[in-house]
């Protein structure tokens, strides 16, 4: 079957905009505007049409570093944060993209593309959901696993990818609340089981631990504390059920489960200041081809780690799960 290598290893700089400014501030909001229009440049180059939620984030953006505040309502904070986190995550995926355009890839970014600038009960889900699939993309192309979407109708997983000999499938999943994880999880089995290869599940647990608009009053360890208590007991529970699951061998070929999620929180003390991040955690699975695959798991969880701090300009600290 066809494979369109869509996501290069970025060669260079590795954490995302950090070469333009070292830190949040409102004027490096203009920094993160000039980023969009290298952002739309790239999808003109494959024949995406204009975003208008890319531009409506790049006004946002301009008009914060013309004002010098992000905004003084709950409404203009989470405005703001939506356009940070769509001017990133899009400079991200463009900055990976090749010359040469792809079509499976194509239909999916332009979804994606025009979708809100913001989630709510009332938007489509879907391009939220390609957004997060594409940013773990990036994650994967900054841990030189050479991510690559297959051409086909059939049923195929989000990336394959190569761990040295070994080609394995990821598929990524963005439940929106603790029942759909599970649900999400059982499914990317039952996929990755008939697409036939060793694979990795991914799931986005944002959503899940309640994250999007969080604004506190005090310190940031508060709400750092909050995510951290919600999504690792959320990350348990789930490979506790993995584990355990008696009805069928669908997960005797994943290799290992990642979880994440991403916060982007205000910190309302005076002045409203922003505290961000991810939470992340690898599982192995026992039974996942024996010894001959815990080699390949933990070279493939190594790269993983990579891909993360390379993007987050960070040292990363990470709970493992080995059996």
């Amino acid at each position: 079957m066809p494979v369109v290598e869509s996501l290069n290893t970025p060669k260079g700089k590795y954490a995302s905009l950090r070469s333009r400014f070292p830190r949040l501030s409102p004027s490096a909001c203009g920094a993160l505007a000039v980023a969009i229009d290298d952002t739309i440049a790239v999808f003109d180059g494959w024949g995406l049409p204009r975003s208008a939620r890319l531009l409506q984030a790049k006004q946002l953006l301009l008009r914060v570093n013309a004002t010098q505040s992000y905004g003084t309502t709950a409404q203009q904070l989470k405005e703001t944060a939506n356009a940070i986190i769509v001017a990133n995550d899009f400079y991200l995926i463009s900055r990976t993209l090749k010359s040469r355009r792809a079509d499976p890839i194509i239909l999916e970014l332009k979804e994606s593309l025009g979708g809100k600038l913001y989630e709510n009960k009332g938007n489509k889900q879907t391009p939220f959901d390609i957004q997060s699939q594409f940013w773990f993309g990036t994650v994967l192309a900054h841990s030189a696993l050479h991510p690559a979407v297959i051409d086909s109708k059939d049923t195929r997983p989000d990336f394959c990818i190569s761990i040295g000999t070994l080609s394995c499938a990821v598929e990524v999943k963005r439940p929106h609340s603790g029942k759909a994880a599970w649900r999400n999880i059982s499914t990317a089995a039952s996929q990755l089981r008939t697409f036939g290869k060793p694979g990795a599940i991914v799931l986005d647990l944002s959503a899940c631990v309640g994250v999007d608009g969080l604004i506190v009053h005090g310190g940031p360890r508060t709400t750092r504390q909050t995510v951290e208590r919600r999504f690792y007991r959320l990350a348990d529970q789930l490979n506790a059920r993995v584990e355990k699951y008696p009805h069928s061998d669908k997960f005797q070929r994943i290799m290992m489960i990642v979880t994440y999620a991403r916060f982007f929180n205000w910190v309302v003390d005076g002045e409203s200041d922003v505290d961000m991040g991810f939470f992340f955690k690898t599982s192995t699975q026992p039974d996942a081809w024996a010894s001959l695959i815990s080699d390949y798991s933990r070279r493939l969880e190594e790269a993983i780690v990579r891909g993360f701090q390379r993007i987050s300009g960070n040292p990363l600290s990470i709970r493992r799960t080995w059996h």
